[in-house]
């Protein structure tokens, strides 16, 4: 994929997936944002530059609410 780029008819969740592997292994914000742009502008039928955005900040938004229950349990 991120070679390839995000296939279509799969774009959105390859997208949604890639950003949750990067933010679960702690990549910089930044970074994830550019690896995702990357991997998009290689896809056959790139996502729209706002659909890329709101798939961004959904999977960031996952993440902080997920960093944060697990801050709540004790483990962060």
């Amino acid at each position: 994929m991120t070679i390839n780029g995000f296939e279509t008819g799969e774009r959105n969740n390859q997208a949604m997936s890639l950003a949750g592997y990067l933010f679960a292994i702690d990549v910089t914000p930044q970074d994830i944002y550019d690896i995702m742009q990357t991997v998009n502008e290689r896809s056959n039928e790139p996502l729209p530059d706002h659909e890329l955005n709101t798939v961004y900040m959904s999977a960031r938004r996952r993440e902080e609410k997920k960093r944060a229950r697990m801050s709540e349990y004790g483990r962060d």
